[in-house]
């Protein structure tokens, strides 16, 4: 499931390709995601994208007269391509622009693309997201705080959305290990010095995520089309660290972390063009 660093890689990698082009195009192929489609999305061309920024997992690409948004949900991801390229099975939704489009592919169906002209903070999927972890609003005193009036356990008060936006199980995970804080200890237990701890903790491990393309690798399917050497020459190797047990997924280029996870099977060798199954589990 692409999460908050998945996402954020990217928002990146389409600002160039999206930020001051004109909408050519729009082609719906399946209108029935998570939530239907509305018809507005089909009446975007002619628009000119102003800038694409994040909120939470939420991509929302500013048109000037309103926001298109997008969700990845469990299974989807974004491609850059050549306009014309032929659609597969999965491939929902194009947003053209001249020699170029940007497509949703979702095998799973639970992403979204909606549209909005009112503002876009104030949209119903929107509105109720708490703080964003890699803000200055997630500070030590701005935690403490949060902290207080939950008694729920502490890993289970980072993935509530409402609270703090975007940090998932495995980021939720790695920060209160760096942080040195049991993940079943209640939220309002928390001292200031913890909440401290806990505080960069986050944000090194969604930094360290968005430098290393984030952990699903959804987000390599940005690059994997428009890079195809690199597909070609892509490696991986996993390794036991010897202090935490966790297993480091290594890839070359570019790296990655997978945090608290047993390595059932590994078994892959793009480099000598093998491809076989990868199951991870815990």
């Amino acid at each position: 499931m692409p999460e908050l660093p998945e996402v954020e890689v990217t928002r990146r990698g389409l600002m160039p390709h999206l930020a001051g082009r004109v909408i050519s195009a729009v082609e719906v192929r399946q209108p029935r995601l998570r939530w239907p489609v509305p018809r507005a999305v089909r009446l975007l061309a002619g628009r000119k994208v102003q800038a694409v920024r994040r909120r939470g997992k939420y991509l929302l690409i500013d048109c000037g007269d309103g926001h298109l948004i997008l969700h990845l949900g469990m299974s989807g991801s974004l491609r850059v391509l050549p306009q014309g390229t032929p659609a597969e099975k999965h491939d929902h939704f194009d947003l053209v622009l001249g020699d170029r489009l940007i497509r949703l592919r979702d095998p799973r169906r639970f992403g979204a693309v909606l549209w909005t002209r009112a503002a876009v903070d104030e949209h119903p999927l929107i509105a109720h997201l708490g703080i964003e972890p890699l803000s200055r609003a997630l500070d030590p005193a701005r935690l403490f705080a949060l902290t207080r009036a939950h008694r729920t356990a502490v890993k289970l008060f980072l993935m509530d959305g409402r609270r703090v936006v975007g940090v998932g199980n495995i980021y939720a995970s790695e920060s209160l290990f760096r942080a040195g804080v049991d993940p079943r200890t209640r939220a309002k237990r928390l001292s200031l010095e913890r909440c401290a701890r806990l505080a960069k903790a986050i944000k090194e491990t969604l930094r360290s995520a968005i430098r290393a393309g984030g952990s699903s690798g959804a987000a390599l399917d940005l690059l994997l089309p428009a890079l195809p050497e690199i597909g070609q020459r892509f490696a991986f190797c996993f390794r036991r660290l010897p202090t935490s047990g966790w297993t480091n997924l290594d890839t070359s280029p570019p790296s990655a972390a997978i945090s608290r996870t047993r390595v059932a099977e590994m078994n892959i060798c793009c480099s000598e063009g093998v491809r076989k199954m990868v199951s991870i589990s815990g």
